[in-house]
């Protein structure tokens, strides 16, 4: 079942991914208890468990990281991956009281423009930009968000970013975008609808092709936990 991030102690999340056979956790667990005074930045981190937790499930082998967070392996292809961890918004919990005081009246939400300054999607997208220059040349790569944000990143905003992203004007701006091969949400909500709680979504072109098995497994992660 889908969760969030700072369900998660770091106790709790070593021991997960030490049962889940993921490499380097010592690392990880160093990272995590140099940074527990700093629950923000701590959260942020668990993100990076969470979804290597969320790969391992997936059948990949997965190792901890730094640069990108995680190493994926699949039917013998290395795949990057590099995480980012969308907190909660300001206008998540205005959306939530609003939402709460107008009983059975329809009312607009997870809009991020007026406070922050910027959709939700080009925010997904700005990301990727920012991050695809941290990712590794020689293999394909992903961009996985986690987000706690329920109302303004979402499935929706993820989509749109990738066409954002995938258009050629963007490509033309940021080339490194070519190292990028998808970008995978993970989605606080459990939409029961599609019966899922993770989205992948293509990137391209791209330097360097997923083979298809890798794209297939990726495509049927459905939740994350």
């Amino acid at each position: 079942m889908s969760g969030n991030a700072s369900g998660f102690g770091i106790d709790a999340m070593v021991e997960r991914l030490r049962f889940a056979s993921v490499l380097r956790v010592d690392v990880f667990e160093e990272k995590l208890t140099q940074n527990a005074g700093e629950m923000t930045v701590v959260r942020d981190l668990l993100a990076e468990g969470a979804a290597a937790l969320m790969f391992a499930s997936g059948g990949f082998q997965v190792e901890m990281s730094d640069c990108p967070d995680l190493l994926l392996e699949y039917s013998g292809q290395s795949i990057g991956a590099e995480v980012k961890h969308f907190r909660l918004k300001r206008q998540d919990e205005i959306d939530e009281a609003r939402l709460a005081g107008v009983g059975d009246y329809l009312v607009e939400f997870g809009d991020a423009l007026p406070i922050e300054g910027t959709t939700a999607w080009d925010q997904v997208a700005d990301v990727a930009k920012r991050k695809a220059p941290q990712q590794r040349g020689d293999c394909p790569n992903l961009l996985v968000i986690l987000s706690s944000s329920i109302g303004c990143i979402d499935g929706s905003a993820a989509m749109t970013a990738a066409d954002v992203l995938n258009v050629a004007p963007a490509r033309r701006a940021c080339p490194q975008l070519s190292r990028l091969n998808g970008l995978m949400l993970m989605s606080a909500e459990f939409r029961f609808a599609s019966q899922r709680s993770v989205h992948f979504f293509d990137l391209s072109p791209s330097n360097l092709e997923l083979l298809s098995d890798a794209r297939a497994a990726l495509g049927g992660i459905r939740e994350w936990a």
